[in-house]
């Protein structure tokens, strides 16, 4: 009786035994699984930010050559210090933008934007305009602007890049639709082509100046309500857009000067030279703070933060004490 005892008490412990070394050996096989699948997820994202940042930089590159291209071609046009700049964007700012959405599930996007600067805009543009002839500054910019509507585009429309079975693809865009081109200098600053029902219109950040008959009808009208509020007052100082005598020579932001006809439709009469006007009246405020609260946006093309300290620093620099 006892020797069945001891037999039943040991082959009780033996099965005790045997189940404590399969569960520890069942946890054993589970901690691995999972250590061995973390490390192949960790691999996975190894091998895909790779993957990306190796496919960023060819983008970068395929965007560097093409902004050098179009800018060469654009240059080539006629103005020669313009400047072709490109931003990047994420899906959802691209996407609210263009109102664009990937319908390709298998290729990851990089979007950019194009854009256009000159420097040396303002005198292209008093040169071209000093006889107040604006035909052949709306030419020059319509022949930047077919350049720009040519440029090339990739089949399907973006450009692919393949990082072993990864696809990758560059989109670019540009806020203007073809037929216009807007050039900026700084500041806000900048000019834009548009295509109207009867031809080209020139505006600026300041709004539109050409065709001249539109502002001038605009004048007129604004000097005749003037002149019925105020009978006393026969001449005004120029016109808004820093030209005197008609539209003559000069920049908006430049000296300008010509010669009037004496009338009283709000050009200057005689002859001499405007001094440096400032499209943002910055003399109108004493504190920097409140001319930058005022201009962000438009210093920022829409971006308040963007364009404050912007602002804050043209106050600095165009302030007269």
């Amino acid at each position: 009786m006892d020797k069945r005892k001891i037999a039943v008490n040991t082959g009780c412990v033996c099965l005790i035994i045997l189940f404590i070394f399969g569960f520890y050996q069942l946890i054993q096989w589970d901690n691995t699984s999972r250590r061995g699948q973390e490390e192949a997820k960790k691999q996975k994202e190894l091998d895909e930010a790779e993957a990306e940042e190796k496919a960023y930089e060819r983008a970068k590159e395929y965007m560097e050559n093409y902004r050098i291209s179009l800018q060469e071609s654009m240059q080539a046009a006629g103005i020669e210090d313009i400047r072709v700049s490109y931003e990047q964007y994420n899906q959802s700012t691209y996407s609210s933008v263009y109102n664009y959405w990937d319908d390709d599930p298998d290729y990851q996007y990089f979007y950019y934007e194009l854009s256009y600067y000159c420097d040396s805009i303002d005198s292209i543009f008093e040169e071209a305009t000093q006889d107040g002839n604006y035909d052949s500054f709306i030419e020059l910019m319509e022949r930047e602007c077919k350049i720009k509507d040519q440029r090339p585009v990739e089949v399907d429309g973006f450009y692919k890049i393949f990082v072993g079975d990864r696809k990758y693809a560059v989109k670019i865009n540009e806020r203007d639709p073809e037929g216009e081109l807007t050039i900026s200098r700084e500041y806000g600053v900048y000019y834009r082509l548009v295509q109207g029902e009867d031809g080209y219109e020139l505006y600026t950040n300041r709004g539109k100046i050409y065709p001249k008959e539109d502002m001038e009808e605009d004048n007129e009208s604004k000097n005749n309500a003037g002149s019925n509020s105020n009978s006393g007052s026969t001449n005004s100082s120029g016109s808004s857009y820093g030209h005197a005598g008609g539209y003559g020579s000069g920049s908006f932001y430049g000296n300008a000067s010509g010669s009037g006809s004496g009338s009283t439709s709000g050009h200057s009469s005689g002859s001499g030279s405007l001094k440096k006007t400032d499209p943002y009246d910055v003399d109108d405020y004493d504190d920097p703070d409140d001319f930058a609260e005022e201009w962000a946006e438009d210093f920022g093309d829409g971006d308040y933060d963007d364009g404050y300290d912007d602002a804050y620093d043209y106050w600095e620099e165009e302030y007269d004490d």
